[in-house]
């Protein structure tokens, strides 16, 4: 699948553009088979992301939630929105 689009040189300046290959024509799906944290580096085998660029919202296990809240100084992972 091809889906195109256009980059602003303006916007994006010297800053290298990545791109990543949609492999469902339900969702745009992509592969995101790694998650790095820092320095570390998180293999994922089989893992799938779907882009949503018009919020902050993302939906990761406890485990990869838990590894990058310990990244950010003074920052407390809550299981829930009621914690």
């Amino acid at each position: 699948m091809l889906i195109e689009g256009y980059i602003d040189d303006e916007l994006v300046g010297d800053q290298k553009v990545h791109y990543a290959n949609v492999v469902s024509d339900k969702w745009w799906t992509y592969a995101s088979v790694t998650l790095t944290v820092g320095d570390e580096k998180y293999d994922r085998p089989g893992n799938v992301a779907i882009p949503d660029t018009g919020t902050s919202l993302a939906l990761l296990a406890d485990d990869l939630c838990e590894k990058i809240y310990a990244k950010i100084p003074g920052a407390k992972y809550a299981p829930s929105c009621v914690d």
